[in-house]
């Protein structure tokens, strides 16, 4: 009489993990649209005015810390589902810096971004990994350093150049 869901194949696994993805950042996408968002950008644009104003500063940002927290542990236990397993290594240096790798690549600031990002960094670290496990930490730092150069915004600022770009040369003609 329950709900039910099988994960042990792969095309209902990512299906259900796709799923959760899209709620949540809907969810945080409202959230940033709504009154949370507001309050917490005037925190971050000047957290003492926004105290005079009347929001309690310290608990906004506690409450912002906490969910970010439960969306992690949810992320942590879709990945048990899906991997089966957990082993100390996975708090390790390379796992923390690819997290800081997806974010960068995707663009800091969008919720959108850092969803991108791991879907770019994993599949790389798949494909290179294929070849030479021991090149993939190289060549991650290597990302890195590129994408903080070439592209600080990471690669949805790419969308906006274009349109900026293009924008231009609609006006010179």
């Amino acid at each position: 009489g329950g709900l039910h869901v099988d994960l042990s194949q792969d095309l209902p696994s990512y299906i259900f993990v796709s799923a959760i993805v899209a709620m949540t950042v809907l969810a945080l996408w409202l959230i940033s649209r709504g009154r949370w968002g507001t309050v917490l950008t005037a925190i971050e644009d000047n957290e003492i005015r926004a105290a005079a104003l009347g929001h309690n500063a310290p608990l906004r940002l506690l409450v912002t810390f906490v969910l970010s927290a439960a969306i992690a542990g949810l992320a942590g236990a879709l990945y048990v589902c899906m991997a089966g397993l957990v082993a100390p290594d996975l708090s390790g240096l390379l796992l923390s810096t690819e997290v800081i790798v997806w974010v960068a690549v995707g663009g800091r600031g969008t919720l959108l971004g850092p969803v991108l990002g791991a879907i770019f960094i994993q599949r790389a670290q798949q494909t290179i990994s294929s070849f030479n496990p021991s090149l993939w930490p190289l060549l991650l730092g290597c990302v890195f350093v590129i994408i903080v150069f070439v592209l600080p915004d990471g690669i949805l600022s790419i969308y906006a150049r274009l349109k900026g770009l293009f924008k231009g040369r609609r006006r010179a003609q």
